[in-house]
């Protein structure tokens, strides 16, 4: 026993491992294969504790880079049985200071939910993300190249959700069963058009990285601020919100980061426009090594008493709480994660909670 607490320790005090991307160097750039993989078991009281077990992701692909660095492409697809789909794939043309994108990608909606799954600080996202979005979409995006003080980014999008995964709260509230479009096997060939512009912009201060909450390098003091919207110019009644709206801040000091969102949203009730739900986010990390970290995370999503009087059935407040470890053996791309959250509902007169444990393994580049 002393033997493995020695071990354990050295491990806890130890640097992560490196690992190096795969990349294919080609004239004028390079092509780089994509791998993401999840395996996650769980133990819910919904199922009496009994453990299961599950590929949560199986994502790969191909990104690549061309005319040196002029041009970049990326195709993404999921591999997990019985849920094959298409995830991305779009091209990209940069300039010195702005990129144009093109192509089945995630609409700016958050910088939360911009950030890659992989660096998730629980095992995986927070209720808001599926109530709010951001969501995948087919569409054409102007956005800066991240090498100011400021960033922004402008989309004009399908507004159909390609992936019937996030930016679902308000098809859930009407009892509306969405399908991915995106699926391999089931999938729509042609996606309607009603236009949804989204965008977002940030101010953040010298030497953030805003594609993460944990920080990672665990040095200095970093400050962001960003504010995103969409609306929909012409929803389908009961499916899609006529408008979002989420500000943001993100801060980073020596071993800390944390996050926090707030979100409102708005729905077509009878011709009007009316409020839907409102939401909060807020989660922290201490990242105590390089290789150690502890994470929290709270979240509400309310919603309101107009949806309320237009839903046929309860839609009830629902209250997330989950704290959480995470071992970055090499950085993410082989990360253990471990959870404990409970998620609860309270409406109607009546309340429940459902706490699960989650422990997963990630590999990935």
């Amino acid at each position: 026993m002393p033997t493995l607490l020695c071990h354990l320790l050295a491990t806890a005090l130890a640097a992560p491992v490196e690992i190096d991307s795969p990349s294919i160097p080609i004239e004028g750039g390079a092509v780089a294969p994509i791998l993401s993989t999840q395996l996650r078991v769980t133990s819910a009281e919904d199922d009496d504790w009994e453990p299961t077990i599950r590929f949560r992701r199986i994502r790969t692909g191909l990104r690549g880079t061309f005319a040196d660095g002029r041009l970049a492409a990326s195709l993404q697809i999921n591999l997990v049985p019985g849920s094959a789909e298409l995830i991305d794939l779009y091209g990209e043309y940069r300039a010195d200071g702005w990129r144009v994108r093109v192509g089945q990608f995630t609409v700016p909606f958050t910088r939360y939910r911009e950030q890659s799954h992989r660096s998730t600080l629980l095992t995986d996202w927070s209720i808001v993300a599926e109530v709010f979005g951001a969501e995948r979409q087919l569409g054409v995006m102007l956005a800066d190249r991240r090498d100011r003080g400021w960033t922004a980014s402008l989309g004009v999008f399908s507004g159909v959700n390609a992936r019937a995964s996030n930016g679902v709260g308000l098809a859930d509230a009407f009892g509306l069963d969405l399908e991915s479009r995106s699926s391999l096997a089931f999938g729509r060939a042609t996606v309607p058009i009603h236009p949804e512009v989204v965008g977002r912009v940030g101010v953040y201060t010298e030497g953030m990285d805003g594609s993460r909450t944990s920080h990672a390098d665990r040095e200095g003091t970093h400050v962001a601020a960003f504010l995103s919207g969409a609306a929909d110019l012409d929803p389908e009644p009961f499916e899609d919100y006529v408008a979002r709206l989420a500000p943001e801040v993100v801060f980073q000091s020596g071993p800390f980061g944390g996050t926090a969102v707030l979100y409102a949203s708005w729905f077509e009730d009878d011709g009007d426009i009316a409020p839907a739900f409102l939401g909060a986010l807020i989660e922290g990390a201490w990242r105590f090594t390089d290789v150690w970290e502890v994470a929290a995370r709270g979240a509400a999503v309310l919603p309101s008493e107009a949806l309320g009087d237009a839903t046929p059935g309860a839609t009830p407040d629902v209250f997330e709480g989950g704290v959480g470890v995470n071992a970055y053996l090499a950085g993410e791309k082989l990360k253990l994660a471990a959870d404990f959250g409970v998620l609860a509902r309270d409406g109607d007169g009546a309340s429940d909670a459902s706490p699960a444990a989650r422990l997963q393994a990630q590999l990935a580049w």
